[in-house]
Parts: C-alpha cells; sequence; structure tokens
C-alpha cells in the first residue's frame, strides 16, 4: 500500500487580497446575476425552516439571501473584515462564530467552503452551533457544471471567481454525515458560464433552458440542506441496579372486647 505524501497542500491556496476580488466581481453584472438566481433558490427552501435565530455568514458579498425566511432575528455576519460600515452586523472569523453551542435555528454558509482557509474548521464550528434538529444550509460552486467545466482551462487564474475550490455538494454530504448531520437534499441552478455582457447572456439563454430541464444538477452553484441529528436520550436501568421492595412490619392492633358502662 502506497503511503501518503506528509508535505502537501490539501486545498488550493487563494490569492492574497481574494476579497477584495470576490467583492467586486460579485458587484458587477455577472455577480448580481448569481446572486439573484441563488436568492430565488433560497426564498423557496428558506421558509420551510423555522425557529428563533439565523445567521448568514457571507464570504464574498454582504448581500442578505435569508429574505424568504419566516425567522424574525436575522444576523448578517462578514469574515472578510473589511466591510463597510452598516452593511452587516458582525465581523468575525468563519471558523470561530462568536454563538454559544446549540443555539442558532438556521445557519446558511455561502460561499465559505469555496474561499476560506480551512473548509473542515467551518464545518465543525457550524455543526458546533447548529442547534439539534436545526438546519445548515450551504452554498457554493458545483464543479460538475460548465463553470467547473471552463475552469479547468483557467486553473492559475487569480481573477475571481475563477480560484474558488469548488467542492462538491457529495464531498460536504460526507463531511456533514461525519458531524452528524443528516442531508436533506440539494438544489441547482444558473446553466450559464460567468459572463458580464447583457448580449452574451441573450445569446446563451439557451443553455439556461436546456440545463433546468436535461441536467438539473449541474448548475453553477449547489445550495445543500442538511439538519442536525438529535440523539434520542432514554435512560436504561440495568436489572442488578434495580431497588428491591422493603418490607415494612406493621404491629397487629389487639381487639379489647369492652363491655358498654353499666352492662
Amino acid at each position: 500500500m502506497e503511503l501518503p505524501r506528509l508535505f502537501r497542500d490539501p486545498f488550493r491556496r487563494l490569492p492574497p487580497n481574494y476579497h477584495e476580488h470576490l467583492r467586486a466581481w460579485f458587484s458587477g453584472p455577472a455577480g448580481e446575476r448569481l446572486l439573484a438566481s441563488e436568492a430565488a433558490v433560497l426564498d423557496d427552501i428558506t421558509p420551510c425552516i423555522f425557529g428563533y435565530h439565523a445567521v448568514q455568514v457571507c464570504s464574498a458579498r454582504a448581500f442578505s439571501l435569508l429574505g424568504g425566511s419566516r425567522i424574525l432575528h436575522k444576523v448578517l455576519a462578514d469574515v472578510s473584515g473589511d466591510a463597510q460600515p452598516g452593511s452587516v452586523q458582525l465581523v468575525c472569523d468563519a471558523a470561530r462564530l462568536p454563538f454559544p453551542d446549540d443555539s442558532i435555528d438556521l445557519l446558511l454558509l455561502h460561499h465559505a467552503l469555496d474561499f476560506e482557509d480551512d473548509p473542515h474548521a467551518i464545518l465543525r464550528d457550524a455543526a458546533r452551533a447548529v442547534i439539534p434538529g436545526g438546519a445548515l444550509v450551504v452554498v457554493g460552486f458545483n464543479p460538475w457544471s460548465l463553470f467547473g467545466f471552463l475552469r479547468l482551462f483557467r486553473f492559475r487564474d487569480l481573477d475571481a471567481p475563477w480560484f474558488a475550490r469548488c467542492i462538491g455538494p457529495v464531498r460536504v454530504s460526507d463531511w456533514l454525515r461525519v458531524l452528524g448531520f443528516r442531508v436533506d437534499g440539494v438544489e441547482s441552478s444558473y446553466y450559464l458560464p460567468p459572463v458580464a455582457g447583457d448580449v452574451a447572456v441573450r445569446r446563451l439563454a439557451w443553455l439556461d433552458f436546456l440545463g433546468a430541464r436535461w441536467w438539473p444538477r449541474r448548475g453553477m452553484f449547489y445550495v445543500l440542506v442538511a439538519r442536525k441529528s438529535v440523539a434520542p436520550l432514554i435512560p436504561v436501568r440495568h436489572p442488578r441496579t434495580q431497588a428491591r421492595p422493603v418490607t415494612v412490619g406493621v404491629p397487629v392492633a389487639t381487639r379489647v372486647n369492652r363491655r358498654p358502662p353499666g352492662g
């Protein structure tokens, strides 16, 4: 059996200041169309998730995707550290969320696994923060898509979004099962390449139609929903430890015949 190497990078290295490139691309026409498509899919998923607290962790742009959620308390967290004042409520590390254990009903990771240093640590901390029975929603780039195919020819490109890691939904679901999650399912959409011009989008509109009909799981992005499993706690008492019934002696009252006075 061949032994693995010790000195290797498990994930692709990201270029410096990649948050600035991501924010610029997601603020452009192609990024706006992608965010609109992601919001449309999430608006059909999040209304079915109930609870008290919802958190969205953004790695690219501080754009709220929880508009369709019925949860009242929503927190928008940014991990880049240079978000504009007033656009987010929280700036934190995706792998060290400042929330107590078992406190979040809905946690949305928006491309956090694609652009952060340690996706394993992000999922571990997310599993810690989600309540038992709560939902973890992962949005990521799909490697099995037209975008993933074109990315093979631009693997060394340092422009956004080509330097994304593109961790597939099957791999993410395996990681989540190890962490005690049950995967409900996955949806995908946006079958166009990341083009910017409106003319090119109109010319390639047939790709979006054919993709939604013939390869619905091969969109540019995927949305994976997983639930944190609840372990039932049933106390089982060992037969040897069961308490035996205790017999308490009760004195028998002696019957005394008394004559009525004057009898």
